[in-house]
Formats: structure tokens, sequence, C-alpha cells
């Protein structure tokens, strides 16, 4: 059980498969609504316990079909009792890394829709718009001790550069994709040395390349990474574009503070290890990837305008939201979904920085109007987060 947004509102339920196929289970067995295990969103995940590695026994995710699948189902919305029908299992290719066919579906959206309270069929089509993320629930099954109380993270973040004209709303489509970072923490059963003994390498699945760029989007340098050329660190001696951080037990690739970035985050299995031969982790960091085929059709994308006071100052930051339907960006004015999803969302105009989480707020009135400011907005569901910056 994972709710949306929150690592720390997590808990699991185990339910058999029995011999003709069928299985039932109450999604409110381990939900206490007065404390932090409130039940908002489940994953269910299809698992194979007759493999011996953890990573080879991931099977699927069971969802509601449509157009984009449903994998977040909100059982605190349910009425009734959810029947998701005959499913097929699910076909994850845990050896290549192939997650096209990694949802078991029985039923659609449209089929099911009026087995939940107040989330109608259009509700439900737009959670799933950009619902992917909370397959991250995989790498904390494969990266976990036997009773998943403790656990590997896994963070994906993107950042965006954009262009800005006061009192008119910016066009995502406008902006510019830097690349990506990463941070794998450890559990504390896997705690890192960082004085230079030992050094730990992080293999990808495939190629990707590590860039220096610089603030106005130009590349400086790129080097190329792959299963031949893997990412090292020892702590020690660590290269400007990655460090091992002891406080949080972390790997961190690709610096933003030192403009680094990933060019793009290849789907499979990457394997962190260290010099002793010794496996740490498996992390399918595809799975935390917001941007699509048509470069960002996964989540959400912000619009913003910077509304002007009579001293030609910025005062005002607006907000509007967007998912994309394979063609275009579409405004979402029904962001119920996304206020629930949400980890995270600020607004930084120079040196100020509003949360907005919990506000749910479109707009944003600055304490001290500003001249031209440099405008940030970031946002984030558990495991993946963006960064857009604006300037003018």
């Amino acid at each position: 059980m994972l709710q949306e947004g929150h690592a720390s509102k997590m808990g699991r339920q185990i339910f058999n498969i029995a011999s003709d196929g069928t299985f039932a289970l109450d999604v409110y067995l381990n939900c206490n609504p007065t404390s932090t295990m409130e039940c908002l969103g489940y994953v269910f995940v299809l698992v194979d316990s007759t493999k011996t590695e953890k990573k080879d026994q991931i099977i699927g995710f069971l969802s509601l079909g449509g157009t984009d699948s449903l994998v977040s189902i909100p059982v605190s919305d349910l009425k009734d009792n959810l029947d998701m029908g005959t499913v097929n299992q699910g076909s994850y290719d845990n050896d290549t890394g192939d997650n096209s066919s990694d949802e078991a579906i029985g039923k659609t959206i449209d089929e099911t829709a009026d087995k939940f309270a107040t989330f109608t069929s259009d509700q439900l089509k737009i959670r799933a718009s950009a619902d992917d993320y909370v397959k991250i629930t995989k790498n904390i099954y494969v990266n976990s001790n036997s009773d998943i109380s403790e656990f590997d993270t896994v963070d994906v973040g993107y950042k965006y550069l954009s262009t800005v004209v006061n009192d008119v709303f910016t066009d995502f489509d406008n902006a510019t994709l830097l690349g990506a970072q990463v941070v794998i923490g450890l559990r504390s059963a896997n705690s890192l040395t960082t004085d230079g003994t030992i050094s730990y390498t992080l293999t990808p699945p495939g190629s990707t390349n590590l860039r220096h760029i610089y603030d106005n989007g130009t590349v400086d340098t790129s080097v190329e990474y792959n299963s031949s050329n893997p990412f090292v660190l020892d702590g020690d001696s660590d290269p400007l574009w990655g460090t091992l951080d002891s406080n949080y037990n972390s790997f961190k690739l690709a610096l933003d503070g030192n403009k680094y970035y990933l060019s793009a985050i290849p789907v499979g299995y990457w394997i962190l290890t260290d010099n002793n031969s010794s496996t740490l982790g498996y992390y399918d960091l595809s799975l935390t990837n917001p941007i699509g085929s048509d470069n960002f059709s996964n989540t959400y994308v912000p619009s913003i305008k910077l509304e002007t006071n009579s001293d030609a100052k910025v005062s005002k930051v607006h907000l509007k939201w967007y998912l994309h339907n394979g063609t275009s960006y579409y405004e979402v004015t029904d962001l119920t979904s996304f206020w629930a999803s949400a980890s995270r969302v600020t607004v930084g105009v120079d040196n100020q920085t509003y949360n907005i989480i919990g506000s749910n707020k479109t707009e944003v009135t600055l304490t001290t109007p500003v001249t031209n400011p440099s405008v940030t907005i970031q946002y984030g569901f558990y495991s993946s987060e963006v960064s857009v910056k604006y300037s003018y």
C-alpha cells in the first residue's frame, strides 16, 4: 500500500492466488485513518514467490484499463466491492527490463467507475494519465529486507529551462530539457564506506551521456556511460559529477549544483556493486521517469504567468497544470488527483520560496514584489521530481 506522495505512509498486505486463479483481499485491513497508515491509494503487485531472487519475482501490476491504465487504485473512495475481472498476469521482462506489458488488466475504468463514491470516470482517467510513478514499489520490493520495514529509496529528478514574459502564460512546448539526476539511498544494512577504501560501481542497463551544461543551456562536455564504462565513486576522490553522501547513505549521480545531467534513463536494472564483488541493489530507474516518448507525456507540466503591479514589479505568480494526450498538452482544471499525488510543490522567486502543498493554490502573492526575477517551480511525486527554471 502506497499513499500517494508520501514515503512515510506505506504498508503492505500479502494475498495468495488460489489454484483456480481467484483471490480477494480486504483493502482496509491495515488501515488506521487517525495515523499515517491512511488508505488512499493501493498499488497491487503480482509476484511469483517461487523465484529465488526478488528481482526476478515481479510479474506485473494489477490495473484498470483505458487509454492510460489506472495503477494506483483510490480504495478509500470505494463504495462497493471492486471486481477487477479475469486478468492476464502481466509480462514484465526482468532480463531486458521491457515493461511495455507489465500490467495485468481484466476490466476498464469505464466498467468499474460506478464502484467509486466520488471519483467519476473522467477523474479516474486523469489520475491514470500520471500515476505510473507508483510502480516504484517494484524497486522497494526488490531492495528491502524480508518484511519491507527497511528499503532503499530511488529518486530521479529532471530539470528544465524556460523563458518567461511578464503577464503572459508560458508554453511548456518551449521548455528545454537539461537532463536528469539520480539519488539512490541505501537502507542501513548496506552502509556505505566513504573514506576511499571501498569503491562503488553503478552500471546502467544501456547507454546514457553525462553532460556538463552551462546556465544558458549550452552543452560544455558530453561523455557516454554504459555497461563497459560505468559510474564509479569511492567517497574520497569523487569527481564533480557525483558523490557518496555519508549523511544520507546515498549514491548521488549527476549533480545539479555542479551542472551535470544525464541525457537519458535507459530501461532495465541499474546495478550497484562494491569492489568486493558484492551486489548492493538492483534499481529500475525508468519506473520513476516522468519523460514519455513525446518528451514529457507521463506527468503534469506547469504553465506560469508573472503578474505585474503598477510599479511594473512581479507581485503574483499564477499556475496552470497540463497533461499530454499523445498529441498535445491540455489544461487540467480538476486538480483533485494532482494534489492527492504530489509530495512537493514549491514556487521560488529569487530568494522567496512558497510551499503550496496543502493550500492547493493556483496563485501565489509575493511578500515582496520584485523586478524581472528568476522563478523556479519544483514539484514531485514519490521518487520523481521536476524542476523548471524560468528566466527572461
